[in-house]
């Protein structure tokens, strides 16, 4: 069951949360679940949850912020934020070679992420 899951929560239920701009007070979020397989290994876990708080702290706009991390009997979760959008990985598959332009924006917007957190003592 690990992975990444999109998911509808209230943000009652994530007190992290910010406001939504839903009426019926509901945002999209996405969820990074911790491995069961991986459950006996504290060290793992430890580290699930430091990411969690450091990505709370993130504040830029190419660094996917996060909202609260938790517990649901055996399973660990982190909500983040989710970014509507294709996903890079696809696009270069489907239409490789990129652009050079194109190319050249996802990368100074990834380096201008990159060079966030690196300023905030991350290395990724």
């Amino acid at each position: 069951m690990s992975g990444l899951y999109l998911a509808e929560v209230s943000s009652v239920a994530l007190p992290r949360l910010p406001p939504s701009t839903h009426e019926d007070g509901q945002a999209l979020v996405a969820l990074k679940i911790f491995p069961s397989k991986l459950l006996g290994n504290r060290s793992y876990l430890d580290r699930f949850y430091l990411e969690a708080q450091m990505m709370a702290e993130f504040d830029h706009r190419h660094v996917v912020r996060g909202y609260h991390a938790g517990c649901l009997g055996d399973v660990h979760f982190h909500a983040m934020e989710f970014i509507a959008g294709r996903d890079l990985g696809k696009l270069v598959d489907r239409t490789s070679p990129l652009d050079f332009y194109e190319a050249l924006q996802y990368l100074r917007q990834a380096a201008a992420g990159l060079d966030y957190i690196h300023g905030q003592g991350v290395v990724h």
